[in-house]
C-alpha cells in the first residue's frame, strides 16, 4: 500500500489528543444514547483511516468524507474499500464520500451531522470562513465540530507568514490593520454562538490552533468578511526553496485573507 503523503495515514489515535481525551468518542457514545441516527462527517479525510475506524468501532454510525482533490491514491469509495482491509478494519458499512473544494460549499443538508472532524487539512482550504458557515449550517442542533485549525512549524515561518502567529493561514484585515483570529472568534461568541479556538491539546514540536463548535443555536451563521481571493497564497504553488518546505519540496497550506465588511 502505497503513500505519496504520509499525514493522510493518521487516523483517530493522531486526531483525538489534538482536541483533548477522547472527545469524539465521548460525543458519540453521548449522542447515540439520544439519538437514533448518528452521522459523522470529515473534511479532508486522507486514506480514510479514521473514518474507517470509527466505522468499525460503531456499526451504528453512519460516516461521510470529503476530499480535495482526488488523488491516484484514493478516488472512490472502492478505494476506500481497499483501505479498510489495508488497515485490518472490519466494516459493515464503508464511508460515502465526495471530492470536492469544501471551500466553495459542503454538499449535504441543512441540520444533517451530529459531528464533523478534521485534522492536517483545514489550512489548505481557500475560503475558510465559507467552509465555517458551511460546517455550522449543517450540523444538527447540539452537534459539535472538532477541526484542525492551523499548525504552523516553530522556528521556520517564511515571511508573508511570521507577523501573524496565532493563525498564520486565516487572516483578517480591518482596513488596513490585521485583527487576530482569536479576537473575532471572541466576537462571535458574543453574538452567541458558541465557537471557540484555542491551542491543541496535542503536545508537538509545532503551533497547532484548533477550532471547537457546538451548535447552540438555529440562528445562521453569517461571518462578516469577504474572500480576497487575489490576496490569499495558495502555499502549495510556491517553487522558492527554504526550511519551511516539506520532505516533497513544498510549503503546505493556503494563507487565506480575509476583509472584514
Amino acid at each position: 500500500m502505497k503513500h505519496t503523503l504520509w499525514y493522510r495515514m493518521r487516523g483517530l489515535d493522531k486526531m483525538e489528543p489534538r482536541f483533548g481525551k477522547a472527545p469524539i468518542t465521548r460525543f458519540l457514545n453521548q449522542r447515540f444514547k439520544t439519538e437514533k441516527t448518528v452521522r459523522l462527517l470529515e473534511i479532508g479525510f486522507g486514506e480514510g483511516r479514521a473514518l474507517l475506524e470509527l466505522a468499525n468501532k460503531y456499526p451504528r454510525l453512519r460516516t461521510y468524507g470529503v476530499n480535495y482533490p482526488a488523488t491516484r491514491t484514493m478516488g472512490n469509495s472502492k478505494d476506500l474499500l481497499h483501505n479498510a482491509r489495508a488497515f485490518k478494519l472490519k466494516v459493515e458499512q464503508l464511508p460515502r464520500v465526495m471530492f470536492h473544494d469544501a471551500g466553495t460549499a459542503l454538499k449535504y443538508p441543512s441540520d444533517y451531522f451530529d459531528c464533523i472532524m478534521s485534522q492536517v487539512a483545514f489550512h489548505y482550504i481557500g475560503n475558510k470562513a465559507r467552509c465555517i458557515e458551511e460546517i455550522w449550517r449543517i450540523l444538527k442542533p447540539g452537534g459539535k465540530a472538532f477541526i484542525h485549525f492551523d499548525t504552523v512549524p516553530d522556528g521556520k515561518l517564511p515571511e508573508i507568514l511570521d507577523h501573524r502567529k496565532d493563525a498564520a493561514f486565516f487572516i483578517i484585515y480591518d482596513d488596513k490593520n490585521i485583527i487576530s483570529t482569536q479576537t473575532f472568534i471572541n466576537s462571535l461568541r458574543k453574538k452567541g454562538f458558541n465557537i471557540r479556538i484555542k491551542k491543541s491539546n496535542k503536545k508537538t514540536s509545532q503551533r497547532q490552533t484548533i477550532l471547537l463548535m457546538t451548535k447552540n443555536t438555529a440562528k445562521p451563521l453569517h461571518l462578516p468578511l469577504t474572500y480576497d481571493g487575489n490576496s490569499t497564497i495558495y502555499l502549495t504553488k510556491l517553487k522558492n526553496t527554504d526550511n519551511y518546505k516539506t520532505a516533497h519540496d513544498i510549503w503546505w497550506g493556503t494563507r487565506s485573507v480575509f476583509r472584514m465588511k
